[in-house]
């Protein structure tokens, strides 16, 4: 296809084929400046890395978070598991025949005739 006549260049040939509009223009200072599309491209470029950066931290949250529950869990069930031996282990001690028998074991008499004497209500005397 030969180049229309109106384009001397072949940049501007090139251009003219590609289809696309250009959208930064070099002023006659040789400074370039900003079109619309430059800004609206600019604008998005940056919204995509806010996002981005919005992404990792909340994604970062979320999995502290979730590490955070597993830890308090396995927490939690190290703590029950304890409960249950020392309410075992508390039914065990407060068993009145394994009391007779820890007494016994242990030379230990019942006290009888004990009188206490409270002088000013909260410290006990013992008896004789």
């Amino acid at each position: 296809m030969p180049p229309p006549k109106a384009l001397k260049t072949y940049n501007q040939f090139a251009y003219a084929m590609s289809g696309t509009s250009r959208s930064i223009h070099k002023s006659r200072s040789g400074v370039l400046s900003l079109t619309p599309v430059v800004v609206l491209n600019a604008a998005l470029l940056l919204l995509t890395a806010v996002l981005l950066v919005y992404y990792v931290i909340s994604a970062n949250a979320i999995a502290a978070d979730t590490y955070r529950v597993k830890t308090l869990k396995e927490q939690a069930a190290t703590l029950i598991e304890e409960n249950s031996s020392l309410v075992a282990e508390k039914t065990q001690v407060e068993d009145p025949s394994l009391l007779a028998e820890f007494a016994r074991a242990h030379q230990m008499v019942e006290a009888k005739d004990v009188t206490y004497l409270f002088e000013n209500g909260s410290v006990a005397l013992g008896g004789r």
